[in-house]
């Protein structure tokens, strides 16, 4: 006697359902995490994007004294206001001298604007956090670095916090990245 097997080659209804329902709810855990990661990609990328342009800044200078240029240094300048950064060049010999005592000014013709960079939409400057970095500027032949925060008069190795924050946030605030910067001209971030 032959037995006739039956071959089931379906699914049920129940089984399609409850696949379906997992899918659904692994693809929305996938759709929250990943604009919480893009953020916080898109933030790194701006911390990184601003250490490249002290780095920058670090380089021109070296080379101004190499090659005899007729600035004084370069630096960067944190504009809260604009949640932006630029690049620039400023002074001219002999005078480089007194940028140490004083401060620089950013309507001065001696002021060059070399690059601008706005932050993205969802990052902003937090500017609520005590000791934040508006000016960083690198003198040759070492660079010597001059730090404004806060102040008419910049950062000076005697101090006794001679080191200077830029804090970047996201709009929420869920998430921030801060870079340090010391009259050594060491940068570190976190």
């Amino acid at each position: 006697m032959i037995k006739k097997i039956k071959n089931n080659k379906g699914f049920t209804i129940v089984e399609l359902i409850v696949t379906f329902s997992v899918i659904a709810i692994l693809a929305s855990y996938m759709i929250v995490y990943n604009k919480t990661n893009k953020t916080q990609i898109v933030l790194s990328l701006e911390q990184a994007k601003l250490v490249d342009a002290l780095n920058t800044a670090k380089s021109l200078t070296l080379s101004t004294y190499v090659e005899g240029n007729s600035s004084c240094g370069y630096g960067v300048y944190i504009n809260y206001r604009n949640n932006s950064y630029e690049i620039f060049k400023y002074g001219q010999p002999p005078n480089c001298s007194a940028i140490a005592s004083s401060s620089i000014d950013l309507s001065n013709s001696s002021y060059t604007k070399i690059k601008t960079t706005n932050l993205p939409k969802e990052i902003i400057f937090d500017n609520s956090k005590n000791n934040k970095l508006n000016i960083i500027f690198f003198i040759p032949p070492d660079p010597k670095t001059l730090i404004w925060s806060n102040g008419s008069s910049p950062i000076s190795e005697n101090s006794s916090n001679y080191e200077a924050n830029i804090y970047l946030k996201t709009k929420d605030g869920s998430m921030s990245k801060t870079i340090k910067v010391n009259v050594m001209g060491q940068i570190s971030f976190n």
